[in-house]
Protein backbone atom coordinates (compact mmCIF):
# COMPACT_ATOMS: atom_id res chain seq x y z
CA UNK A 1 0.00 0.00 0.00
CA UNK A 2 1.32 3.11 -1.06
CA UNK A 3 0.65 7.08 -0.37
CA UNK A 4 2.36 9.82 -2.13
CA UNK A 5 1.86 13.82 -3.13
CA UNK A 6 3.21 16.31 -5.30
CA UNK A 7 2.98 19.93 -4.76
CA UNK A 8 5.35 22.33 -6.76
CA UNK A 9 8.81 21.02 -6.09
CA UNK A 10 8.24 18.59 -3.01
CA UNK A 11 7.42 15.05 -3.56
CA UNK A 12 6.77 12.60 -0.48
CA UNK A 13 5.53 8.85 0.07
CA UNK A 14 5.16 6.53 2.39
CA UNK A 15 4.89 2.65 1.47
CA UNK A 16 3.84 -0.13 3.37
CA UNK A 17 4.69 -3.29 3.32
CA UNK A 18 2.68 -6.16 4.80
CA UNK A 19 3.96 -9.53 5.24
CA UNK A 20 1.97 -12.58 5.96
CA UNK A 21 2.12 -15.21 8.86
CA UNK A 22 4.19 -18.29 7.64
CA UNK A 23 6.23 -20.80 9.24
CA UNK A 24 9.66 -20.64 10.13
CA UNK A 25 11.71 -22.85 8.55
CA UNK A 26 12.50 -26.77 9.19
CA UNK A 27 15.92 -27.27 7.84
CA UNK A 28 17.95 -27.18 11.15
CA UNK A 29 15.48 -28.06 13.55
CA UNK A 30 12.21 -29.14 13.32
CA UNK A 31 9.70 -26.41 15.12
CA UNK A 32 5.93 -24.81 15.70
CA UNK A 33 7.28 -21.25 15.08
CA UNK A 34 5.63 -18.78 13.08
CA UNK A 35 6.58 -15.88 11.22
CA UNK A 36 5.32 -12.33 10.16
CA UNK A 37 2.02 -10.67 10.19
CA UNK A 38 3.61 -7.68 10.19
CA UNK A 39 3.69 -4.06 8.45
CA UNK A 40 7.20 -2.79 7.26
CA UNK A 41 6.66 0.99 6.44
CA UNK A 42 8.89 3.30 4.22
CA UNK A 43 9.24 7.08 3.28
CA UNK A 44 11.05 9.28 1.10
CA UNK A 45 11.23 12.66 0.77
CA UNK A 46 12.26 14.91 -2.34
CA UNK A 47 12.78 18.46 -3.50
CA UNK A 48 13.90 19.86 -7.08
CA UNK A 49 15.63 22.30 -6.45
CA UNK A 50 15.35 23.96 -10.18
CA UNK A 51 12.55 22.77 -12.37
CA UNK A 52 12.47 25.46 -15.37
CA UNK A 53 14.89 23.42 -17.89
CA UNK A 54 16.56 26.89 -18.71
CA UNK A 55 18.08 27.44 -15.15
CA UNK A 56 21.39 26.45 -14.62
CA UNK A 57 20.44 23.82 -11.89
CA UNK A 58 17.25 22.00 -13.93
CA UNK A 59 17.06 18.82 -12.56
CA UNK A 60 19.00 19.12 -9.40
CA UNK A 61 17.14 17.34 -6.61
CA UNK A 62 17.92 16.17 -2.69
CA UNK A 63 16.38 13.05 -1.60
CA UNK A 64 16.13 11.85 1.88
CA UNK A 65 14.10 8.95 3.03
CA UNK A 66 14.02 5.85 5.51
CA UNK A 67 13.61 2.02 5.33
CA UNK A 68 12.16 0.48 8.16
CA UNK A 69 10.77 3.60 9.41
CA UNK A 70 8.77 2.30 12.56
CA UNK A 71 11.96 0.20 13.19
CA UNK A 72 10.42 -2.87 13.58
CA UNK A 73 13.13 -6.07 14.72
CA UNK A 74 13.46 -8.38 13.19
CA UNK A 75 11.70 -11.75 15.58
CA UNK A 76 13.99 -14.99 16.23
CA UNK A 77 13.92 -17.88 13.61
CA UNK A 78 15.44 -21.21 13.71
CA UNK A 79 17.19 -20.86 10.31
CA UNK A 80 20.49 -20.46 9.53
CA UNK A 81 20.46 -17.16 11.06
CA UNK A 82 18.78 -16.42 14.18
CA UNK A 83 16.21 -14.00 11.78
CA UNK A 84 14.73 -14.63 8.79
CA UNK A 85 16.94 -12.08 6.65
CA UNK A 86 15.05 -13.03 3.12
CA UNK A 87 12.10 -10.75 5.14
CA UNK A 88 13.83 -8.98 7.96
CA UNK A 89 16.34 -6.34 8.05
CA UNK A 90 18.92 -6.49 10.91
CA UNK A 91 20.10 -2.94 10.82
CA UNK A 92 16.38 -1.81 12.37
CA UNK A 93 15.56 1.63 10.85
CA UNK A 94 18.27 2.72 7.76
CA UNK A 95 18.05 6.57 6.62
CA UNK A 96 19.57 7.76 3.68
CA UNK A 97 20.02 10.24 0.97
CA UNK A 98 20.61 11.17 -2.78
CA UNK A 99 21.45 14.08 -4.48
CA UNK A 100 21.58 14.86 -8.82
CA UNK A 101 23.38 17.53 -9.92
CA UNK A 102 22.02 19.00 -13.20
CA UNK A 103 24.56 18.33 -16.40
CA UNK A 104 25.79 22.32 -16.32
CA UNK A 105 26.81 21.89 -12.79
CA UNK A 106 30.91 21.67 -12.35
CA UNK A 107 30.87 20.85 -8.66
CA UNK A 108 31.33 17.56 -8.76
CA UNK A 109 32.70 16.68 -12.43
CA UNK A 110 31.75 12.79 -13.35
CA UNK A 111 29.33 12.29 -10.72
CA UNK A 112 25.79 12.71 -11.56
CA UNK A 113 23.71 10.19 -9.03
CA UNK A 114 24.84 9.33 -5.70
CA UNK A 115 22.98 7.55 -2.94
CA UNK A 116 24.51 6.85 0.55
CA UNK A 117 22.86 4.61 3.23
CA UNK A 118 24.10 6.26 6.49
Amino acid sequence: MALAWARGPRQGNVVGRYVGRYTDYQDVIPNTNELGNFWIVDCNFRYEVAQRSMDLFAGTFIAIGASNLLNREPRFSYGFTSYDALIDDIRGTCPAQSRRASSGNTAFPGRRNSSLPW
